[in-house]
């Protein structure tokens, strides 16, 4: 090389076990190893404690009408064995004379048609939540008619409101 040259000699870097982190006060000198260490600890503390999805809104309303149709299913079965408790025991009674019936039947009377009624309500309810009679439509009705959608339920729940209503005078 020619002692006048503006060209210099270009030195190869040399790999260091050290790394330069900036900080907010400059630069700071680190080992590789116990960096390596510090990452591999906060990966495993962010591996341990996984973020727990939050429940939305929409989550909330689905898992609670679905907790609500599980419910209404069993009140139907409760609604339906009451009816037929309900029966059972006029029968049982009209073998008394009728003093002795209408002495032990009214024992029974305002409660089973309270409780029959009340059950009657949450029954349409979740009648008319299984059958969208809010928003019908031209094959809805066709479906209706032809009894091939639950709607007969629905008209059944109502004929029974009705004539519980209509029956509650008589068994006071």
């Amino acid at each position: 090389m020619h002692p006048y040259s503006t060209e210099s000699v270009v030195l190869k870097s040399q790999p260091l076990d050290k790394l330069f982190i900036e900080t907010n006060s400059g630069f700071k000198k680190e080992r590789k190893t116990v960096f390596a260490k510090k990452l591999a600890e906060e990966e495993a503390i962010r591996v341990v404690e996984p973020e727990k999805p939050s429940n939305t809104t929409i989550a909330f309303a689905i898992s609670t009408h679905n907790i609500f149709m599980v419910f209404c299913m069993f009140i139907h079965g409760i609604t339906a064995g009451i009816a037929l408790w309900h029966i059972v025991m006029t029968y049982i009674l009209l073998y008394f004379d009728n003093i002795d019936f209408l002495e032990h039947y009214r024992i029974l009377a305002l409660p089973t048609q309270c409780l029959f009624y009340f059950l009657l309500v949450i029954c349409m309810v979740s009648a008319c939540d299984r059958n969208d009679i809010g928003y019908p439509t031209r094959r809805w009705v066709l479906q209706s008619l032809t009894l091939q959608t639950g709607t007969v339920a629905v008209l059944l729940y109502l004929a029974s409101l009705i004539c519980s209503l209509s029956a509650a005078h008589l068994e006071d």
